[in-house]
């Protein structure tokens, strides 16, 4: 059984990131479409957290 323990939003921090993602070494062209969808609101990333219970 796992409890869920938290869920946190990390689409506000990933927006930032997406920004600078195209200036960087490894960019490879996708970099605008992501961001995009980002600033629309059309992705979201959630971290979550969960502990697993013994039995």
């Amino acid at each position: 059984m796992t409890v869920l323990e938290h869920v946190t939003d990390l689409t506000a921090t990933t927006v930032p990131h997406r920004a600078q993602r195209p200036k960087a070494e490894l960019a490879r062209g996708a970099e605008r479409p992501f961001r995009t969808v980002d600033q629309e609101g059309c992705r979201s990333y959630p971290l979550i957290a969960a502990d697993k219970v013994g039995r």
